[in-house]
């Protein structure tokens, strides 16, 4: 989950006014209805936020910069995508990894990221920004050609090991069959959670 941050006493403040409040006070002192600090008063806005946004300073958005461009982010999600189509979906640490990855063929170094390696917190922000196209859900561990195998597969298997034990009439006794085939056989091979392009719910689509 992503930290919330809780501010400290005595710390600054910061923006407590919506997108709408500020264009309503801009275009109130444009167009000479109320002075730079009536408006500011009137509408909560800091005197020099109110003043910039007039005078066309700091027209970046809030916050840290992302790190990677759109066109970045949008071809990792494509990635994703394709590779969960041909059933091999991703889970949070490829994510990590293939970020890391391509910022060292880039040349370049996160400071945030610890190795250059992005954290959890990164990750699930970068799902949400497109959580349109993504989606985590749980999966289980278990092969795509395993769970392919169809019904007449298995009964042709259990058919071609019926005559092998029986071994033309002469029956292998059960203390000399062994078990070289799988290593630590489990019921339940477990579950993780994967990325996978989100479906939509219309039918057609």
């Amino acid at each position: 989950m992503p930290r919330t941050q809780k501010p400290k006493a005595g710390a600054r403040r910061y923006r407590s006014y919506t997108s709408e409040h500020l264009k309503k006070a801009v275009s109130e002192v444009v167009g000479a209805k109320v002075s730079l600090r009536a408006a500011s008063n009137l509408h909560h806005i800091p005197l020099g936020t109110l003043s910039h946004k007039i005078n066309k300073k700091h027209g970046r958005a809030p916050g840290r910069p992302q790190v990677f461009l759109e066109r970045e982010e949008k071809s990792i999600v494509e990635h994703m995508k394709t590779l969960s189509q041909w059933g091999f979906p991703f889970d949070i640490l490829d994510l990590h990894i293939l970020t890391r990855t391509y910022l060292e063929k880039q040349g370049r170094v996160v400071a945030q990221f610890a190795n250059n390696l992005p954290s959890k917190e990164w990750a699930r922000n970068f799902l949400r920004r497109h959580k349109d196209e993504l989606a985590l859900r749980t999966c289980q561990n278990i092969k795509r050609s395993r769970a392919s195998v169809s019904a007449d597969e298995v009964k042709e298997y259990f058919d071609n090991l019926k005559q092998t034990i029986e071994n033309d009439g002469a029956e292998i006794p059960p203390e000399q069959i062994y078990n070289y085939g799988e290593t630590c056989l489990t019921d339940d091979p477990g579950t993780k959670e994967c990325i996978f392009k989100r479906v939509s719910n219309t039918r057609n689509e």
